[in-house]
């Protein structure tokens, strides 16, 4: 018995350290392609934009985008 207590007590010094633990999780990119910045599409007329995200972490079947303007989706 008391070998299996010093076996126990001896294996809690070894355990292991939260800062061992930590996973990284890089940033997703979205980034619009169609227009150059500084242009002005026309209030007036339909606008078209395309995109591209990417994520380093993740392949594109596991990736959802969601376009926003003025908040409502689009």
């Amino acid at each position: 018995m008391l070998a299996g207590r010093a076996v126990t007590l001896s294996l809690l010094g070894f355990g292991c350290s939260e800062a061992a633990l930590k996973t990284f999780n890089a940033e997703p990119s979205a980034t619009i392609l169609s227009h150059e910045d500084g242009d002005t599409p026309l209030t007036d007329d339909e606008t078209v934009l395309f995109g591209a995200v990417a994520d380093p972490d993740h392949g594109p079947t596991d990736l959802l985008a969601v376009w926003r303007v003025d908040g409502e989706i689009v």
